[in-house]
């Protein structure tokens, strides 16, 4: 892996995980796991665990609900010239 796709991936790891503390509720603990992004950079997972794991339908529900959002979260926070498509996937 290069060391430039590795600190992409921390960067969006650290604002997502910051976007999620800030926008859900107390009622599930939601931990941003890894980011992958595909060759091309163009489309990133953000690999999450949720914990008690009956709320991951909500959580998920919740998550997609919040992507654009999250997008502009990430603009925000970010000097990204080209935004990457972000997807939210359970992780395991």
């Amino acid at each position: 892996m290069s060391y430039r796709k590795e600190k992409v991936e921390s960067l969006v790891h650290k604002i997502a995980a910051e976007f999620i503390e800030k926008e859900s509720g107390p009622q599930s603990l939601i931990t941003v796991i890894a980011v992958n992004f595909d060759e091309t950079k163009n489309r990133a997972a953000v690999l999450i665990t949720v914990w008690p794991e009956e709320k991951s339908r909500i959580v998920m529900e919740f998550l997609n609900r919040k992507k654009r959002d999250f997008i502009e979260y990430l603009k925000d926070n970010s000097r990204f010239k080209n935004l990457p498509f972000i997807e939210f996937r359970l992780a395991g």
